[in-house]
């Protein structure tokens, strides 16, 4: 876990972007990541801090009027809580933060966030899925591509049976994968389990999101066998 210093004006920022979360305690805010795997270090893991560390650090580079944008932007924008119904607005920098650490995560932290907020809203595409379990992991069939300029986050949270109900706070993304045209599918690699996958559309200008679409439950992950070395077999006779 990380701890954050913020700028004089800013007293605390909480939420999260990707698969980083950050939140206001006693002792400052600090940035953790979202549990899901026993291993902390997993290449969506660090890309995502990664992400996050230069979206918060680019926040100090803006100008007063680039700020200031921010935080009109912010302030056009209402947010219902899921649970609770309360109705949020989050800062000007809690947005630029948020949209800047998915624009690094979507571009592999190449290129340079956008400085001003956007323009208009971003839809994504309308693709249907079909998936499958796979050794080692589940298999994502999109019916076509991506548009351009668009990605697809693709969102797995284990569940303890087919029969437990997902909830969207506790998906984790763990890749974004642009589907091509030609063959529309890809595997993620997963532990043996149940898991309930979701996705996302991601714009890789802007870092804007879609709100999160259930695709269903997959059952039947397994262990990954991997096949014996044939070379290894010749020396051995």
């Amino acid at each position: 876990m990380a701890k954050l210093k913020l700028s004089s004006f800013l007293s605390g920022v909480s939420g999260r972007a990707g698969n980083a979360v950050y939140r206001y305690t006693k002792n400052g805010t600090e940035l953790s990541d979202r549990p899901f795997v026993n291993n902390p270090n997993t290449p969506a893991q660090s890309l995502a801090r990664s992400a996050f560390s230069k979206a918060t650090k680019a926040w100090k580079t803006l100008t007063a009027a680039q700020a200031a944008a921010w935080n009109a932007y912010a302030a056009s924008i209402t947010e219902t809580e899921a649970v609770t119904g309360v109705k949020t607005k989050r800062s000007g920098f809690n947005w630029y933060v948020a949209l800047s650490s998915r624009f690094y995560q979507v571009n592999n932290m190449a290129g340079t966030a956008p400085a001003t907020p956007p323009a208009s809203a971003f839809t994504g595409d309308a693709l249907t899925f079909t998936l499958g379990a796979q050794s080692g992991g589940i298999k994502v069939t999109a019916s076509g591509g991506n548009s351009a300029g668009t990605v697809t986050a693709l969102m797995f949270q284990k569940l303890t049976s087919a029969n437990s109900k997902p909830q969207k706070a506790k998906y984790t993304t763990k890749a974004y994968f642009a589907f091509p045209s030609g063959s529309p599918a890809t595997t993620v690699p997963l532990a043996p389990g149940v898991y309930s996958v979701a996705i996302q559309y991601v714009s890789t200008a802007t870092g804007q999101e879609t709100a999160i679409q259930v695709l269903g439950t997959v059952s039947g992950v397994t262990f990954a066998v991997a096949a014996p070395d044939a070379s290894a077999k010749k020396k051995a006779a």
